[in-house]
């Protein structure tokens, strides 16, 4: 009886931890890494482009993006779909994922939609715990195989998918190239707000 009541405690305790830990947006941020003219050219016969983008992963545990999400691309204020197949896998936490894009010289902005999961509530709850808190978690035999039955298994089937909408613009300078992919969400995000004020700059050096 005493060891059910410990149970129910715990669990209760795990839920309003969860609640907490659980992201309140989607834990993607999408980036354009690189953007080359090609020797292919559009319907209008300007030299096509090809986008670099780069999805990273901003939770404390794995993230799985489904194959092929919808692209839409902007072109004369337009949103036009393109077939092209995208398939950024698994991601883990703080790191980055690329896949390559062909759009037309017009295209201004690029939209994907994507369905994406992470991993179980346990392995975020083992996350939090950190080494020194799974080392006490040993020492309770019974919750530890409760917490770590699916330790191999990071995405239990059948998957149940979370949607987001992911936009990102053409960065001013085409060329521009970021040689490499931040190896955390704090220098993703610190690089991609330098890229936004480096628009600003430029913009208000224009007028």
């Amino acid at each position: 009886m005493q060891k059910r009541w410990k149970i129910l405690l715990l669990g209760i305790a795990a839920v309003v931890l969860l609640a907490v830990l659980w992201p309140d947006h989607p834990p993607l941020h999408l980036l354009v890494r690189h953007v080359e003219s090609v020797e292919l050219v559009d319907d209008a016969g300007n030299k096509m482009r090809l986008w670099t983008l780069s999805i990273t992963n901003t939770d404390s545990v794995w993230l799985d993006v489904e194959r092929h999400p919808k692209v839409e691309f902007k072109s004369g204020g337009d949103w036009v779909a393109t077939e092209q197949k995208l398939d950024f896998g698994h991601i883990p936490s703080g790191r980055s994922s690329a896949q390559e894009l062909l759009l037309p010289a017009s295209a201004t902005t690029c939209r994907l939609r994507v369905n994406y999961r992470t991993e179980p509530w346990r392995a975020r709850l083992l996350q939090w715990l950190g080494d020194s808190g799974r080392g006490q978690l040993i020492r309770l035999p019974w919750l530890a195989k409760l917490l770590w039955t699916d330790q191999w298994n990071r995405f239990p089937e059948p998957p149940r998918w979370s949607q987001a909408k992911l936009t990102v613009d053409a960065p001013l300078h085409p060329e521009a190239e970021l040689r490499e992919l931040p190896r955390d969400v704090a220098s993703a995000l610190m690089l991609h707000g330098k890229l936004i004020e480096l628009r600003q700059r430029d913009t208000a050096g224009g007028n």
